[in-house]
């Protein structure tokens, strides 16, 4: 749910989708739908990694997505916000657009692939 949230400000930014409202106005509807899914997320990550603690501990993988996490959630409550609310969908505003799509889609590819390993 967070994810959807930030990506359609991103692709708003690039200029892909929503183009009727600002970027500053999607941010304004979908900021609780961002918070409550990270919420979401993290508790119910924190319950999964008690399943297997160690796993996770020596997963590459984990400890990636642990830490562009991290990186993803204080790029989207800084930089990401403030080029939202400033409306900039100039050369620099779809620079962080594309940096925080790209995070992001990483995150989801770190948890699948030590899922499956």
């Amino acid at each position: 749910m967070s994810i959807g949230t930030i990506a359609l400000i991103d692709l708003r930014i690039l200029g892909l989708g929503m183009l009727r409202q600002k970027p500053s106005q999607i941010l304004k509807d979908t900021s609780l739908w961002t918070l409550a899914g990270l919420i979401i997320t993290i508790t119910a990550g924190m319950i999964i990694f008690t399943t297997g603690p160690l796993f996770y501990y020596y997963s590459d993988a984990f400890r990636y997505k642990m830490a562009a996490l991290v990186v993803a959630i204080i790029y989207n409550y800084t930089i990401h916000k403030k080029i939202a609310q400033s409306d900039n969908t100039g050369p620099v505003g779809k620079l962080i657009a594309v940096g925080s799509l790209l995070l992001w889609i990483s995150i989801v590819f770190a948890g699948l692939f030590y899922a499956f390993t």
